[in-house]
């Protein structure tokens, strides 16, 4: 069963970035369709898209190739871009020049998005958070929805923290089995705060985690696949899909 979606107004915030995808373009104010170009191509990096009846359409197609060479297949959109960032491997060098971006680079704060996540195995739906300003950064793992564990009854949500090279941070990351049909729309939340972060479905508090980042830090929100995951011949129609309702930003006020 769906959940709706939230109303605009959050008591004690302010919003500050919000998109419906109404119309037939992606904000491209707001969004960078492509995952971690500087380590690879703008035409490998490039997210395939589809915005149409009020929706962001995530997808995989069927002659897709990896993001970069030995990796995942990615259509993911992020809120900001700068070269060096998120260097996962310590071998990498940039093979691309790409203009910073920065469409939302929030510090602190609240987060959501209303999406119906991919079932096909081997695909993953995830939004995630990494450093804008900082190359030593971590990650904020607000949702990752693997297709092989979404069912009818129930689905996992896998979240967390995730050190990388921010040596403030520790790995924590947790695998969730909730009542939920991953594959309906529902509403996934995080309130990032200086000392803890506050992870939300459906307006339910799943886990409180005290740590937290010290620096602004931008949005991935994507598809991905992982080709040694992927069940060959598996008869899902292409192109593969998730489907996102919204994306919301908001600022905590300040109390004097």
């Amino acid at each position: 069963m769906d959940f709706p979606g939230n109303s605009l107004d959050r008591p004690g915030f302010v919003l500050e970035f919000a998109d419906a995808f109404e119309g037939d373009a992606l904000d491209r104010s707001k969004w960078l369709p492509h995952m971690l170009p500087h380590w690879s191509t703008p035409e490998a990096s490039a997210a395939r898209y589809r915005v149409a009846d009020g929706r962001l359409h995530l997808l995989i197609a069927a002659d897709q190739q990896p993001w970069r060479q030995n990796a995942d297949w990615a259509s993911n959109l992020t809120t900001g871009h700068f070269n060096g960032q998120f260097k996962f491997d310590p071998a990498l060098t940039p093979t691309a020049a790409v203009p910073n971006f920065s469409g939302y680079v929030p510090h602190f704060g609240y987060f959501e998005t209303r999406l119906r996540a991919c079932q096909v195995a081997g695909y993953h739906t995830a939004l995630w958070m990494i450093g804008y300003d900082a190359t030593t950064a971590g990650e904020i793992r607000v949702f990752e929805l693997h297709g092989s564990r979404i069912g009818r009854e129930r689905s996992r949500v896998d979240y967390g923290i995730l050190k990388w090279s921010d040596p403030g941070l520790r790995e924590e990351l947790y695998e969730d089995w909730l009542p939920i049909d991953a594959t309906q729309f529902h509403v996934y939340g995080l309130d990032w705060t200086a000392d803890h972060v506050d992870l939300y479905v459906d307006n339910q508090l799943i886990r409180r985690i005290e740590q937290s980042p010290q620096y602004r830090m931008q949005f991935m929100l994507g598809l991905y696949a992982r080709p040694h995951e992927v069940i060959p011949g598996d008869p899902a129609p292409w192109p593969r899909s998730a489907r996102v309702d919204y994306f919301r930003g908001y600022r905590r006020i300040e109390r004097g």
